[in-house]
């Protein structure tokens, strides 16, 4: 179809190019130099990885406004070379082997454990414990029967034994014990005179003191309480005898089977800290790659030394364990983006300035991308960029940290780096 003469279209046609890590290759056998270009090569490349047509220039006499660029990195699982594979499988089989021991070690500590327990529950110290809290019991029951008695009975007993009152009953009946046989005779010669003598006299007045009954009516009514005074006593009795019968031998003997217990007790929560811990490392051998930590096995780790001729035909530790932000970390914070345009610098900054704002999204961990797949999450220039007709232009990535450089090359495919200038294409009306 032919062109129309003076009439231009401008259409929404964003230009991407990519560096793509095909599978069981690493990221240094395409491209070895620490600057990663785009835009320049793109020949015997596929739709998915660029749609330029002439490398580093416009097609036919096209212009371009760049309004945004964004960089994109791919999240997918590596291939590896069969040998690498191999130790794998090989590492794979060891953690087996290693998880089933450990399954058992743990059985067998907890086997253990349980066995102890049982053996705890009816061994000495539990025994002494146990009887010496029946003695503490029978005693704190003994005693709580006493409520008020003892008062009751202790003010009797101070009535009873009260020095003027006893004493003066007391001298009354040695009195009349001493006149009891004159006094049946004066009651029968109740009319013959005599000469009473000074302790008769001081008899008769104690007589006329004896009649009056007000003073022993109380202490007859406290007479009543004397049985259950002497039931109470017994009981104290009965009690006192119960703590005497408490060696202190057997006091050392609980004293020494609760201290023995306590021992015990922090004894077996130690070792159920150490099954705990057991279970702990089960669950973290037993979870997902994604989700270990870091680290390689010593069995893969002499596995891929015996069988790589090379250290740097190694993969790095994320790509075989995860997790996979810390490979687009090590990418995107130690490179730097920049934008040439007929080799003028148009813009340069750390990758990490230019999110992708598309792609897989995940806040599980389990998917990382770079940037919130949101068209609207990218970098976009304050004002656009324009490339004219036949103008050069590329963008390069570099990695100017040897180390960085090192363990990125060392990446495994299938892996993909995009760069997308988003902005406006002019071109001929056809």
């Amino acid at each position: 179809m032919a062109i129309l003469q003076g009439i231009k279209e401008r259409v929404h046609l964003p230009l991407y190019d990519s560096l793509f890590v095909r599978p069981r290759q690493q990221l240094r056998q395409v491209e070895s130099s620490s600057v990663l270009k785009f835009f320049v090569n793109v020949q015997g490349k596929t739709k998915l990885e660029t749609n330029m047509q002439t490398s580093a220039l416009l097609p036919h006499w096209n212009t371009f406004e760049a309004r945004a660029l964004r960089v994109v990195i791919s999240d997918l699982l590596p291939s590896f070379p069969d040998p690498i594979r191999s130790c794998i499988r090989e590492s794979v089989d060891t953690d087996d082997r290693g998880l089933k021991d450990l399954i058992m070690g743990c059985l067998d500590q907890l086997s253990a454990l349980i066995k102890d327990e049982k053996q705890a529950a009816d061994g000495l110290p539990a025994g002494t414990i146990r009887r010496c809290a029946d003695t503490a019991r029978t005693v704190a029951e003994r005693a709580g029967g006493f409520d008020g008695g003892l008062e009751t009975c202790l003010e009797i007993l101070a009535t009873i034994c009260s020095t003027p009152t006893l004493g003066t009953i007391l001298e009354r009946h040695r009195q009349l014990r001493q006149l009891r046989s004159d006094l049946a005779e004066l009651i029968k010669r109740s009319r013959i005179p005599i000469q009473k003598p000074k302790w008769l006299r001081e008899f008769g007045a104690g007589l006329a003191e004896l009649a009056d009954i007000e003073e022993e009516q109380p202490l007859l009514q406290k007479i009543t309480y004397l049985p259950q005074c002497v039931d109470v006593f017994g009981r104290l009795v009965e009690l006192l005898r119960l703590v005497q019968s408490i060696s202190v031998e057997e006091v050392r003997a609980c004293r020494s089977s609760i201290e023995e217990l306590l021992a015990a007790i922090g004894a077996r929560l130690a070792r159920l800290e150490e099954v705990r811990q057991c279970l702990t490392d089960i669950v973290k051998d037993c979870g997902p790659p994604r989700q270990s930590a870091p680290r390689l096995p010593w069995a893969l780790l002499r596995c891929l030394r015996e069988h790589l001729p090379d250290e740097s035909l190694a993969p790095i530790e994320e790509q075989l364990f995860g997790p996979t932000a810390e490979i687009l970390s090590k990418l995107i914070y130690n490179s730097v983006t920049t934008l040439f345009v007929g080799e003028k610098m148009m813009i340069q900054m750390p990758t990490w300035f230019f999110p992708s704002g598309g792609g897989p999204y995940s806040e599980d961990g389990q998917v990382v991308t770079h940037g919130v797949p949101s068209p609207q999450a990218t970098f976009r220039f304050a004002e656009p960029v324009f490339i004219d007709t036949k103008q050069n232009f590329r963008v390069e990535i570099e990695i100017p940290e040897a180390g960085a450089l090192g363990e990125l090359q060392r990446l495994y495919g299938p892996f993909f780096i995009w760069v997308v200038l988003d902005g406006y294409r002019t071109r001929d009306v056809q």
